[in-house]
């Protein structure tokens, strides 16, 4: 598995593994959102994507463990976000 492999293999598991794991702990928890926040929380993701994944922010979250995890916490966060409203 090359570099660019692993890396998006760490994003489907954070967005589609991870997130509602954590979502699911939290609604346990009585965490809730609307339902109606699932468009906003899936334009959301998708700006993340494609700007994170724009070359000049790419090759610094690369270079950059500490970018890299901004990367990674703000995807989290809107997978959160988008999982927490499909499940309300």
């Amino acid at each position: 598995m090359g570099p660019f492999s692993g890396h998006m293999l760490q994003h489907i598991l954070l967005m589609n593994a991870l997130a509602p794991l954590v979502v699911g702990i939290a609604r346990h928890q009585g965490i809730g959102c609307s339902r109606r926040q699932w468009p906003l929380a899936t334009v959301l993701q998708l700006v993340l994507l494609w700007m994170w994944h724009a070359p000049p922010a790419f090759d610094a979250a690369m270079g950059d463990p500490t970018v890299m995890g901004a990367m990674h916490l703000s995807l989290l966060a809107s997978a959160c976000w988008f999982w927490l409203s499909v499940f309300s």
